[in-house]
């Protein structure tokens, strides 16, 4: 029993209460009597007895065993009936009532003991599992404010990119608070966009736990320029590292080019995704195991490559989307998803018709698994341009002078993308990060050039047919495996302060150079196509090509330059 150790016995009989009584004071509990219902119900609420004892005789006996138990709530009070009579209808209509046992008459000391004791158990079982109850209440509580707080942080984390642009449309469904789901997408500074769908093992905060991870490495690379094979690679080797063994992220990767109208596909685990083009589809097949299981050296990062054309659209969709079942065990498979893209359908209608039709085959049956669906429209370049974001300066203030050089000798030129490196080194400098597409583009444009056609001595007139355009970069491949000689330098001059600045870029490549004067006057030659000098003199100024050809100086300036 409680610390008070009382007991209500309400009975219309004033002897039978005072012998019951008398009873149980000898075993040592005291003893509140009651006359009538009300009274009783009274008491009951006010005192708060361990236990009640109720005759049956007693008016209204039933309506008090119901309105006791109501007033008790989640606390156990057990509620004994006093009979004489042990007819079952009587007995299943107090049991009925709320009623826990029954006390018989004449009174027997030792069951009443028994039962008492029985009963006291009972009550002080209750109290432990309601404790335990409420703490786990109070543990799960701060569980999930602390959850709540880490998707917000995480939310803000995954959502810095290009989420928002029109030509995206996306469905994320966690199973829990967390989602082992993950999405992001980001502008690169060339122009391109990027999109990378991951499906972690398990569900909520464990399948979660590499998403941050994840986000922060992508982000940061897209923002300094890498492609998707490099993006992908380096996320594998963090994977890796800090992922337990056992967890890991199926991913597919795609890399938009609008201008080039390609789209670069890495796949590794996730359901096949589409890519749709008036009525007809391709596949995005997986051919590679999903990130942070095979250590870096082991890791294949090769891509497919699709053509793209503006309207075209690509769809994702992590495997609970396939693997979701309805109240009759039923999964909802591929074969159904691919119906809606059969159907005839305008490409616009397809995305929302892929969830109207999952969510018609689930009914109200509960997700048993994060649900991710993803649809990217293809535009033309311009409009890109015109909806993707702006990054905004990391700084207000850095250094207002500097030069360096940056040198890539045969074994760099081979494997290495210098572009990322050089404008990460940019982004830093205030006033430059909102103009990294427009860098990344003059120094793609001059590293190519120098590379290919000052060091490999290629012909662009190769490029003028698809045939020769792939002939060209077959030459390119096969002389740089072989390239044992040659150099690429970068020279970088910045002058600059809070208003606007310089940077001088001068690229020296080890080739043989080109008539100068001759090359410009047609504006089209095998160093320097009529293309590439006209969107250099665009985006920069004071364009010189200095004999005998191999070296090239252009600036590039910013806001109130010079200074006043």
């Amino acid at each position: 029993m409680d610390d008070r150790g009382r007991i209500l016995i309400a009975g219309d009989d004033a002897d039978d209460r005072r012998s019951l009584a008398d009873l149980l004071n000898e075993l040592g509990y005291g003893v509140i009597e009651a006359d009538n219902a009300a009274d009783a119900l009274a008491v009951f609420k006010r005192e708060r007895p361990a236990l009640a004892l109720l005759a049956t005789t007693l008016p209204n006996s039933l309506t008090l065993a119901r309105g006791m138990r109501e007033a008790a709530g989640d606390a156990l009070v057990p509620i004994l009936f006093i009979t004489a009579d042990l007819n079952p209808e009587l007995l299943e209509r107090c049991l009925a009532a709320g009623g826990d046992d029954f006390l018989t008459k004449p009174y027997n000391g030792i069951v009443l003991r028994a039962k008492l004791n029985a009963f006291q158990r009972m009550t002080e079982m209750n109290q432990t599992l309601t404790r335990q109850r409420d703490e786990i209440a109070r543990h799960n509580q701060h569980l999930l404010l602390e959850q709540e707080m880490a998707k917000r942080v995480f939310d803000k984390v995954a959502h810095v990119g290009a989420l928002d642009l029109p030509n995206i449309r996306y469905t994320l469904s966690p199973l829990a608070v967390f989602n082992g789901d993950v999405l992001l997408a980001s502008a690169g500074p060339s122009g391109n966009l990027i999109v990378l769908l991951g499906d972690f093992t398990g569900h909520g905060l464990a399948a979660a736990i590499g998403a941050m991870p994840l986000a922060q490495t992508f982000y940061s690379m897209v923002a300094k320029g890498f492609h998707v094979r490099d993006i992908v690679r380096e996320l594998n080797v963090k994977l890796y590292e800090i992922l337990p063994v056992g967890v890991f992220c199926c991913a597919c990767a795609v890399e938009f080019d609008f201008e080039e109208n390609t789209a670069q596909v890495w796949n590794g685990g996730l359901p096949d995704g589409l890519l749709y083009r008036g009525g007809a589809c391709q596949r995005l097949c997986s051919r590679h195991v999903p990130l942070g299981i095979k250590p870096g050296r082991q890791f294949n990062d090769a891509v497919e490559i699709f053509e793209t054309a503006p309207g075209d659209r690509l769809f994702l969709w992590s495997d609970g989307i396939l693997e979701a079942t309805n109240r009759a065990g039923i999964m909802f498979g591929e074969a159904r998803l691919l119906e809606v893209f059969s159907s005839e359908r305008a490409p616009e209608q397809l995305f929302p018709a892929l969830g109207a039709a999952l969510r018609d085959f689930l009914g109200d049956e509960a997700q048993v698994d994060d649900l991710s669906l993803v649809e990217i429209c293809v535009v033309e370049r311009e409009r890109f341009q015109g909806i993707a974001p702006v990054w905004q300066e990391s700084a207000k203030h850095g250094p207002m002078a500097w030069q360096m050089r940056f040198e890539l000798e045969p074994d760099s030129l081979r494997g290495l993308d210098p572009l990322p490196l050089l404008l990460h080194i940019l982004m830093e400098v205030p006033g430059l990060r909102p103009r990294g597409g427009e860098l990344y583009t003059l120094l793609a444009e001059l590293y190519s050039n120098a590379l290919e056609h000052g060091v490999l001595g290629l012909d662009s007139g190769l490029k003028q047919s698809p045939q020769g355009f792939a002939a060209y970069y077959q030459q390119r491949g096969l002389i740089l495996q072989e390239l044992r000689e040659g150099r690429v330098a970068f020279d970088l001059v910045y002058r600059g302060d809070d208003n606007g600045g310089l940077l001088s870029i001068t690229v020296i490549d080890s080739g043989a150079g080109f008539d100068v004067e001759t090359v410009l006057a047609r504006q089209d030659a095998a160093a320097y196509s009529g293309r590439g000098v006209a969107l250099l003199r665009k985006l920069g100024r004071d364009l010189r090509f200095i004999a005998p050809g191999n070296q090239v100086r252009l600036d590039y300036t910013w806001g109130r330059w010079p200074p006043d």
